[in-house]
């Protein structure tokens, strides 16, 4: 059978999954799939600059053949509204931070060309929308076309208060997906609009098919209280709440969620989070929440957020390392705590490795967490412990694992970074080495580049040494096994070891969110073969391992 011999709406739903250039190529064949494909030429929008948006604005709304009805899903990112100016560069918003507000309103035309979008395309399904309130201030007409878009199912918006949050309870459409960045201080500031609890709950009794909520800077200036949450209908249909950069009580929300599977809780940037913990109250009292599937927590200081209400887990994601593994610290005794409460089926634990021995880790972990059947490790150095004497901190670490009746174990072991004097650097700058620095940083660096080799020179053993160290181990998979080409100049270095794979083989870095990194080349996985010759890896696909680990988990899980 061709594909032209295809019943109708079968070939609806074949070409639903084209888009831009895949579209078009398939307009051009023949007069039947034209009619079919042209429309899915303009069905997915991003704008990134200025240039994007005039050029989308132009070519949907065309007086000689409106394409508005084409569009289903339009992005408009930050950048949009950047100055349009070839000389400008976008990672220059490091040295103006304090100026943000001024900056993102360069593109004063913005708010015009996206109303003019929105009025004419009634078919959007998923809209992601950034400056989403100035650019209402500056023009209303944006406020009323996405109210009375019936088919919206995807909505994020940024930069907004309890006014938009407001406005979507006029919404005609059953909304499956909500984000909203509530506007803040260190980016674009409102000044004088709030961001309340009640508001934002009697928006959400709106939406009686809303599956997944997601939160950014939602700081309300009052917490909520027990009376108002006795009163607000709880919503059924949320399986999934992301509370980034948020407030302790900001987690009154999970009560509200009888359904909720995963649950994801930031506090705020590092160099707040002490004073959001020491000003807002946490959550005391009250029933446990119900045992959540997936829990990712930013930082280990947030424990304290849900040790009171927290219950069983079955997959636990810490996004920073441990500030210690010393036991006789509050912070491991309240980690160990945290572990013997929720004791997870699956641990991802970022590991920065010091001098300090990391056995005892392993003998706490198997006591607290009996479940456990999924390691996931990101393995990396302190930035204040190069030296020699942590040369081999990857021997260390394989010493140690074996202990652990894991089946399935992934390992990502981190580049080594070059040691930088210049404070805190936002995540995905990297700088290059720079040996004009102080005579400290000068050696560091040297010290750390020794390092950086010794990992590249270990990745190839190390398969067969994870298996051989790990009795129970059935999965094995590791993740980037390349030099840290942005913080070295490896390539012109003769003396760097070469990794196999050549060109064919590049894969693009990937921004990976759990491991918060841009590093993740590929991932490489392998199942354990107990044959004549004795334990063997066989190289698995991907699909296969994500099937065994969902396994795994809802084995464990029942038990």
């Amino acid at each position: 059978m061709e594909l032209l011999d295809l019943p109708e709406d079968v070939l609806h739903v074949i070409v639903s999954y084209l888009r831009k250039k895949n579209a078009l190529n398939l307009a051009l064949t023949t007069k039947r799939l034209s009619g079919l494909a042209l429309p899915r030429i303009a069905a997915v929008a991003e704008c990134h600059a200025p240039a994007d948006l005039r050029r989308l604005h132009k070519y949907l709304l065309s007086r000689r053949r409106s394409r508005a009805h084409c569009l289903r899903s339009l992005i408009v990112s930050p950048f949009t509204f950047y100055p349009d100016d070839d000389e400008y560069d976008p990672d220059d918003w490091l040295r103006s931070l304090g100026n943000a507000a001024d900056n993102f309103q360069d593109f004063t035309q913005a708010p015009c060309l996206i109303a003019d979008i929105l009025v004419r395309c009634h078919n959007i399904c998923h809209l992601d929308l950034e400056r989403f309130q100035p650019c209402l201030r500056r023009d209303r007409r944006i406020g009323t076309a996405l109210v009375a878009m019936t088919g919206l199912k995807r909505l994020s918006l940024g930069v907004l208060g309890d006014t938009v949050v407001s406005l979507l309870q006029s919404c005609q459409s059953g909304l499956t997906y909500l984000k909203l960045w509530y506007h803040d201080e260190r980016g674009f500031q409102l000044r004088g609009e709030p961001k309340t609890f009640p508001v934002l709950l009697a928006t959400l009794s709106h939406f009686r098919s809303l599956q997944s909520l997601e939160l950014c800077s939602f700081t309300p200036s009052e917490p909520i209280s027990a009376a108002q949450i006795s009163m607000t209908p709880q919503f059924p249909s949320i399986t999934h709440l992301r509370l980034s950069e948020a407030l302790p009580q900001a987690l009154s929300l999970v009560s509200l969620c009888p359904n909720l599977r995963t649950l994801i809780f930031s506090l705020a940037i590092d160099g707040l989070i002490e004073q959001h913990l020491s000003t807002a109250p946490l959550l005391r009292g009250g029933p446990r929440w119900r045992p959540l599937q997936h829990l990712r927590l930013g930082n280990h200081q947030e424990i304290s957020c849900v040790l009171d209400h927290i219950d069983k887990v079955d997959i636990l994601h810490f996004i920073s390392a441990l500030p210690s593994i010393d036991p006789q610290k509050e912070p491991f005794a309240r980690f160990l705590r945290f572990l013997r409460v929720t004791s997870p089926v699956e641990l991802y634990l970022p590991l920065a490795l010091t001098n300090s021995s990391i056995g005892s880790l392993w003998e706490q972990v198997v006591q607290c967490a009996p479940r456990l059947r999924i390691l996931d490790l990101k393995v990396s150095t302190s930035r204040y412990t190069y030296s020699s004497k942590c040369d081999k901190w990857l021997d260390t670490l394989l010493a140690t694992l074996g202990i652990l009746p894991i089946v399935c174990l992934r390992v990502y072991v981190h580049p080594v970074s070059c040691p930088i004097a210049r404070g805190n650097v936002p995540v995905g700058f990297s700088y290059r080495c720079n040996y004009h620095e102080e005579p400290d940083d000068s050696r560091m660096c040297a010290d750390a580049r020794k390092m950086e080799r010794r990992r590249i020179e270990t990745m190839p053993t190390l398969p067969q040494r994870l298996m051989d160290a790990v009795p129970s181990l059935r999965y094995l998979a590791l993740i980037d096994s390349q030099p840290n080409n942005t913080s070295w100049d490896v390539g012109a270095d003769d003396e760097w070891p070469i990794t196999d794979g050549g060109d064919d083989d590049y894969q693009a870095p990937h921004w990976d969110e759990v491991r918060e990194t841009d590093w993740t080349l590929s991932t490489c996985w392998w199942r354990v073969v107990e044959g004549s010759l004795g334990r063997t890896l066989e190289t698995i696909s991907a699909e296969e391992a994500e099937r065994v680990q969902h396994q795994i988990i809802q084995e464990a899980a029942v038990v």
